[in-house]
């Protein structure tokens, strides 16, 4: 990410780079308390992190989704708070900053491009335990992808850590769970169908033709029923596909195959809807 990193204001003054004036004035931009960055830049997730990492306690890391966002494994609101986990009372949170208190074991902690995070294995542990559902098992996938672990790995940290909060939602999260998703999108997709009583799907199915080679790869498939669903992330103002994803089901529609789609709004406000239409499609219910 190429932004100007950010600065100490109390330096900056003291070294006379700056005035208190000009950082007051429309240059530059607060994040956080005596940290600053110039106006302008792109502020996600990750870069608010790393720029938080000025006031990083020794023995601190970046957890939380301040952790899967530097590990990029998208699963975090871009309007999360930026989160330490720190091993005592030496840092308070703010606006913007959300502060864990207890020490981790030296294994739950690595380098990652030069700054203190929680492992990929810790960081889905901790965001596996929060509510709601949906969204700790899509934190566990794309962690576990991006980690390479097996999910089945967090309960490890369950029994080190067994009277830690939300340890008892971890089994059931690490049940939902399958890695083999791409995106957030794509396991919401799966969750509103199994939750709902569905079979589960298989994930990432290879569609294969007459010949036996491999022409589409969908996001979820029911193979017995010729059932193929791609998640596309429309929002509901945009119903039309477009002509790439037109022409790929027309691949699969030769084949024999149903092809649906399954856009933002069908995995929260339409889920039921969704996962009714899909059932009756072919006799799943």
């Amino acid at each position: 990410m190429d932004v100007t990193p950010a600065f100490r204001g109390s330096e900056a003054i003291a070294s006379g780079r700056l005035t208190r004036g000009q950082l007051r004035g429309p240059g530059y931009l607060s994040l956080f308390r005596d940290v600053y960055v110039r106006a302008g830049q792109r502020l996600d997730l990750e870069a608010r992190s790393r720029a938080s990492t000025l006031f990083l306690p020794s023995g601190g890391a970046l957890a939380g989704h301040s952790a899967a966002a530097l590990w990029r494994a998208g699963c975090s609101p871009a309007e999360a708070d930026v989160e330490f986990a720190v091993p005592g009372g030496t840092v308070r949170a703010q606006p913007g900053l959300v502060v864990h208190r207890g020490a981790l074991d030296a294994d739950e902690v690595t380098m990652r491009s030069g700054v203190p995070v929680t492992t990929p294995v810790r960081t889905a542990y901790d965001l596996g335990r929060r509510p709601p559902r949906v969204e700790a098992v899509v934190c566990l996938d794309a962690l576990a992808r991006a980690g390479r672990f097996a999910p089945a790995d967090v309960m490890a940290l369950a029994a080190r850590h067994p009277r830690a909060r939300g340890n008892q939602r971890l089994p059931e999260v690490v049940r939902l769970s399958n890695p083999a998703a791409e995106s957030a999108g794509e396991t919401r997709c799966r969750l509103a169908l199994v939750l709902r009583g569905l079979p589960e799907p298989q994930v990432q199915y290879r569609i294969r033709d007459r010949d036996g080679r491999v022409v589409l790869r969908v996001d979820l498939a029911y193979p017995l029923q010729k059932l193929a669903i791609e998640y596309d992330g429309r929002p509901p103002y945009k119903p039309a596909l477009d002509d790439s994803t037109l022409r790929r089901d027309e691949i699969g529609i030769a084949l024999g195959w149903t092809m649906l789609h399954c856009g933002s709004d069908a995995t929260h406000v339409r889920a039921d809807q969704f996962a009714e239409n899909v059932a009756r499609r072919r006799g799943l219910w």
